[in-house]
């Protein structure tokens, strides 16, 4: 199991995620970090995984406006890829 202080363990994807705020931490330097600790930036591809994404970020996060990155890179104006290069998304 990958529980734990702060990482959460999806049981539909059976994938681990780790909340964490890099404060002021562009997307390269939170995907780096995620390299370095042998992860990856989370890729959202089911409603599954994106309510259970969603569940994580409490009301307090909201509130003070707190960001977490995910996977999602924009490769040109009008397309978004995930990291795993599998799914384009169009604007």
């Amino acid at each position: 199991s990958c529980e734990g202080y702060m990482w959460f363990l999806s049981a539909s994807s059976r994938s681990c995620v780790k909340k964490f705020v890099p404060s002021e931490v562009p997307w390269n330097g939170a995907k780096e970090v995620c390299t370095f600790y042998g992860a990856n930036l989370v890729v959202i591809l089911t409603e599954e995984k994106n309510q259970f994404i969603a569940d994580l970020i409490s009301e307090e996060d909201r509130k003070h406006g707190r960001f977490y990155w995910i996977g999602l890179n924009q490769i040109s104006q009008e397309t978004f890829k995930w990291l795993d290069g599998e799914a384009e998304v169009w604007l």
